[in-house]
């Protein structure tokens, strides 16, 4: 009767191991090269998109997120001035940014000082 430890068993579960260890590599180099893959799309989107030759004005260097553009839209079409304080309270960082995205999307937005308010307005 042959043993746990004979020859064949042996070479069978050093062979299994030695498979199974190729293949967590492979795996580990593939994650690895989609990380780089990535970064590099990143990067060259970063590259890509500038906003001073987009714009003309350099206002921000990621574009705002939609929604923050639909609610100053809606906060401008109910007749209301979009200024600082109300960029605060939405938790809009560059609200130039989204008055310049507004613009380039065709509406019809005004500078004014309103006594001591600086905003914007939607033009009739």
């Amino acid at each position: 009767m042959q043993t746990i430890t004979s020859q064949p068993f042996l070479v069978i579960v050093i062979t299994l191991l030695t498979i199974g260890l190729i293949r967590v590599i492979a795996e580990l180099r593939l994650k690895n090269r989609k990380k780089q893959k990535r970064s590099e799309l990143l990067k060259l989107e970063e590259q890509e998109y500038d906003p001073e030759t987009e714009l003309g004005i350099g206002a921000y260097v990621t574009p705002p997120t939609p929604n923050q553009n639909l609610i100053v839209l809606t906060h401008m079409q109910n007749g209301l001035m979009c200024d600082e304080e109300m960029a605060k309270y939405h938790n809009i960082k560059k609200l130039s940014a989204v008055i310049s995205t507004l613009k380039k999307k065709g509406h019809q937005i005004e500078y004014v000082k309103d006594g001591g308010r600086k905003g914007y307005i939607l033009k009739n």
